[in-house]
């Protein structure tokens, strides 16, 4: 364990050094480290300043999501300086592939997680001697898995075929593994997984929900050696036999909401169940998986049903949203104490803070989201050292007007990542007192970095029942001369009845011309930033039939 802290503490110093110098753009060469990336939903609710990170090195070295942030960051400014110009021609709207995934798919909210085998080099398509991990896209799907028939944990790989000029060869991406997971009766898969530092192995929640045989189980999956012999279809799927460890968490509980959290550097996992617990994990992935002993498990808040913790490494407090409008805050190493943070109104109509909280590492500041806090739909900043809110703005009517209206996280543009106070938080939230339709938000910044004001931008669906899922940021270097988009899902009405994955650039009020996919879309991964045929993509699974595994070209999307 010793050993590993010091290799990322080593990582973290090479990439500290390596991003505050100049000509990295001309060091696109063999000399930069050979370093995949893992992309999953916990990289979507940490947040970081990267003239923070430089200034204090020592996060990158503690949390290895920070160096990770310095050198997707350093890697997509060097690719953009020696790739010349960049695209700025307009291109109409393509689905590079969709691959149908049977009767499952990624639960509304939730994500799926992507690995970029080699930054540094053209996408591996495919598994061979020289590159045993091939980048993939792994999907956890809500339906009771069959050997044989229903897969309900599918692997895509090859997946940068398709569409104008593809780097892998064919007109689709390959099945990497299509497994059957389940393990204890009606067990599936209802929240995100995440991913080894790696690549190398998958940890995802199992559960059933159904009354008299609850039960939630942790997995940990190595990823196959070979493609194409580990299930050829989400219809025809293979057990994973020996590849996957399991541990039960709790025989006679659910865990509908909460995905896990890995603290990397301790290789622990973090996770709630609906009895209102947090528990502990220890050996994830490096070890064998095991749950820790006192103090935890910890009865947070008896029958409570939480959203995924969010860990501050540095403090130790995880921080978890829910369904009573409170965000609770415990120390995993000394939870005697727990703290609350009043989000929505206890007792109000839909008032629960029912996504994770988003946690800015280096600004010390969380910000959640509800629908009811008597006065309407808000976001509220809280500050990580004391515990107490700093600033509430309102984002519409919300629940207020009697209608359960669930709320998820928005994202940062590229402005607040430089600069906190010159930046804005975009989230979906409703229109005014009467209107119930989803409208998107610009949330302001002050020069102290605390929120200031929201301005609802556009009118997203005319539709009182559309929902958004969450929001996505990705900044590219290479469309327009460094484009901000801006991703999310509309479950209906985006263009007639159905739904849609909108995008948004640079804050520039989107077409109205969508991109229709039936039922909106799941929580939604970016990959790439390159210029090449079929590589920057965004990934998600569509939420009605047909249910499938969609891969998008991030440009021309509306």
């Amino acid at each position: 364990m010793h050993s590993r802290r010091q290799a990322w503490i080593k990582i973290a110093q090479i990439v500290f050094l390596g991003a505050l110098v100049s000509a990295l753009s001309a060091e696109i060469s063999d000399r930069q480290p050979q370093t995949g990336i893992p992309e999953d939903w916990t990289h979507h609710h940490i947040k970081f300043s990267s003239a923070a990170i430089r200034q204090h090195p020592e996060i990158a070295s503690r949390e290895p999501r920070a160096a990770l942030h310095l050198y997707r960051e350093a890697r997509m400014a060097a690719l953009a300086s020696f790739q010349g110009a960049s695209t700025t021609a307009a291109v109409s709207q393509h689905r590079d592939w969709s691959i149908n995934l049977g009767t499952g798919r990624i639960q509304f909210g939730q994500y799926p997680a992507k690995w970029n085998a080699d930054p540094n080099a053209a996408p591996i398509c495919t598994i061979d001697a020289q590159h045993p991990i091939p980048d993939y896209v792994v999907y956890g799907l809500n339906v009771v898995g069959a050997t044989g028939g229903q897969a309900n944990l599918v692997g895509l790989t090859n997946l940068y075929s398709g569409g104008t000029n593809p780097l892998c060869p064919g007109a689709q991406p390959l099945f990497f593994f299509s497994y059957n997971t389940t393990t204890i009766p009606n067990g599936r898969i209802l929240t995100s997984p995440v991913l080894s530092l790696d690549g190398k192995k998958i940890a995802f929640i199992e559960t059933s929900t159904v009354a008299g045989a609850k039960g939630t189980v942790l997995h940990v999956l190595t990823i196959p050696t070979t493609v194409g012999t580990h299930g050829t279809s989400a219809t025809a799927a293979v057990a994973p036999g020996a590849a996957m460890s399991s541990l039960t968490i709790i025989n006679n509980n659910s865990d509908t909401r909460s995905s896990p959290w890995v603290d990397y550097p301790s290789d622990t996992m973090y996770v709630c169940a609906d009895n209102g617990s947090l528990y502990k994990i220890t050996g994830v992935f490096n070890g064998m998986p095991a749950l820790a002993g006192a103090p935890l498990p910890r009865v947070i808040n008896l029958t409570s049903v939480f959203s995924s913790p969010v860990l501050d490494n540095a403090t130790g407090n995880a921080f978890m949203g829910t369904g009573n409008g409170r965000v609770y805050v415990v120390n995993v190493n000394n939870p005697t104490t727990v703290s609350t943070i009043q989000v929505g109104t206890t007792g109000a109509t839909h008032s629960g803070v029912f996504d994770s909280p988003t946690f800015d590492a280096t600004g010390s500041t969380i910000f959640a989201v509800t629908s009811n806090d008597t006065t309407g739909a808000a976001v509220v900043q809280a500050s990580t050292s004391t515990l107490l809110e700093v600033a509430r703005v309102h984002i519409g009517e919300g629940s207020t007007g009697g209608t359960s209206i669930t709320l998820y996280d928005g994202d940062f543009d590229n402005n607040y990542f430089n600069n906190p106070s010159t930046g804005h938080l975009y989230m979906c939230g409703t229109g005014p007192a009467g209107d119930a339709s989803p409208w998107l938000y610009r949330l302001d910044f002050g020069g102290t970095g605390l929120l200031t004001a929201s301005t609802a931008i556009f009118r997203i669906s005319t539709n009182a029942a559309a929902r958004c899922g969450p929001i996505t940021e990705f900044f590219n270097q290479n469309i327009g001369g460094g484009t901000d988009f801006f991703f999310w899902g509309v479950t209906r009405n985006c263009v007639g009845g159905n739904g849609c994955v909108m995008s948004m650039a640079n804050g520039v009020v989107p077409g109205t011309t969508p991109a229709t996919e039936v039922g909106g879309a799941s929580g939604i991964i970016v990959d790439n930033n390159s210029t090449a045929g079929a590589a920057s993509s965004i990934h998600f699974t569509t939420e009605q039939n047909p249910l499938n595994a969609v891969k998008l070209t991030q440009q021309g999307l509306n």
